[in-house]
């Protein structure tokens, strides 16, 4: 699972707000924090959709890459989703004396949450089974665990932001793309270590579910149905 961040810099050029009379000797030479600047997050998860025509082979490939948690086993059904960070982060260049350029951030909306949401499962399962109802259920928990740890780190993301912007919410610099380009970077590298928390602790949640004492109970239930499937598709291979 790889989180895709995209920022979309509006930049907003205006001429710079006329000194005081008693100022016109003063020189600017440096640039001020706008203080509070505002974060709006939305959360965004899709309605699942199911996918029942894959093959057990191509379960197993899904089912094995990182953002999953396959113990050693076979899997008839996986949740499938890709994790999006957007930013639309307007920006205000004012030029100042001295060849000074400040950018400042006006605001920062955030798009957080997952998309493509898909739960699959083998079209090997007959559809309407018992242990097709079993396998449902059970990747019904992944969605649940990707639903609350979305809602557990919207706020944490929310506050970082607020408290990054304090400081980094302008830049100066005599180049205008180079002073948006650090603005976004900064933005960027803010949310980072919380990602890289909210995917770990995502695939431990997973983990969670996916125990080899889950994966005897589903061989058990339905009369060994799934086990019975599973059987057949090891011979087979």
């Amino acid at each position: 699972m790889r989180w895709l961040v995209f920022v979309a810099l509006l930049p907003l050029f205006f001429a710079p707000p006329a000194l005081a009379q008693d100022d016109e000797d003063e020189e600017i030479d440096s640039c001020q924090s706008w203080p509070n600047v505002p974060v709006n997050i939305v959360t965004v998860f899709s309605e699942p959709k199911y996918d029942f025509d894959k093959n057990m082979a191509a379960i197993q490939s899904i089912a094995s890459d990182r953002g999953h948690s396959l113990p050693e086993g076979i899997a008839l059904g996986v949740a499938r989703y890709e994790p999006v960070l957007n930013f639309n982060v307007p920006t205000v260049v004012e030029d100042m004396p001295l060849g000074i350029t400040c950018a400042y951030i006006k605001h920062v909306d955030v798009a957080f949450g997952y998309e493509d949401l898909t739960v699959l499962i083998a079209h090997e399962v007959p559809q309407g089974s018992c242990g097709f109802e079993e396998i449902l259920k059970h990747e019904q928990k992944h969605v649940e665990v990707a639903h609350e740890l979305l809602h557990k780190y919207a706020p944490i993301i929310s506050e970082k932001l607020a408290e990054h912007l304090k400081v980094y919410g302008m830049s100066q610099a005599s180049n205008p793309d180079y002073a948006q380009q650090y603005l976004s970077d900064k933005l960027h590298d803010a949310v980072g270590d919380i990602v890289m928390q909210m995917e770990n602790e995502n695939i431990e949640r997973q983990q969670q579910i996916d125990t080899p004492a889950e994966y005897e109970r589903l061989g058990t239930v339905c009369n060994g149905e799934l086990a019975t499937i599973t059987q057949q598709y090891m011979t087979k291979k």
